[in-house]
C-alpha cells in the first residue's frame, strides 16, 4: 500500500519545494581550485580501483563456501544468515538507483537550474567521496 502512494507524496513535496518564491543568491560558490583536485583524486581512485584493485580480489571456490559454518560467526550476526528475500533486494535496487537520480529533480526549481555547474560538480564530488571510502572501507 506505501509503495502506491508514495509517487503522490513525492509530487507533493515537490510542489511545496516549488512554491518558495524568494528570490535569493546561491549560497554555493565554485572555486577550481579545489573542485578540480577533488574531482582528479576521485576519478584516479576509480580508475586505479576499477583497473588494479578490483580484478586481483579473488572469490570464494565452491568447496571453501561449502565449507563455510555458521557457529564460526558470531552469534549475534547469526540472525542475518539465511535471511534472503528476493523483494528486499530489488526494493534495495530501486531505492539505490532513485536515490543516484534524485538530483535530477532539483532541475525543476529554476534557481538550482540557475547554479546547475556548481550543484552538478558539488554532487559530482559527493558521489565520487562516497565511493572512495565505500571502497576503502570494504578493502581494508
Amino acid at each position: 500500500m506505501m509503495m502506491r502512494l508514495t509517487p503522490y507524496f513525492a509530487a507533493v513535496f515537490l510542489f511545496f519545494c516549488g512554491q518558495n518564491t524568494i528570490k535569493a543568491q546561491s549560497p554555493y560558490a565554485l572555486d577550481w581550485r579545489y573542485s578540480a583536485p577533488a574531482i582528479g583524486v576521485g576519478l584516479s581512485f576509480v580508475a586505479v580501483n576499477q583497473l588494479l584493485w578490483n580484478p586481483r580480489i579473488a572469490g570464494l571456490s565452491e568447496a571453501q563456501v561449502l565449507a563455510l559454518n555458521a557457529n564460526d560467526i558470531p552469534a549475534f550476526d547469526r540472525p542475518t544468515i539465511q535471511n534472503y528475500a528476493a523483494s528486499a533486494r530489488k526494493t534495495s535496487d530501486i531505492l539505490l538507483l532513485s536515490g543516484i537520480g534524485a538530483p535530477v529533480l532539483l532541475a525543476f526549481d529554476p534557481a538550482i537550474r540557475r547554479d546547475y555547474q556548481t550543484i552538478g560538480t558539488m554532487y559530482a564530488e559527493t558521489m565520487l567521496l562516497n565511493y572512495m571510502l565505500t571502497d576503502l572501507t570494504k578493502q581494508l
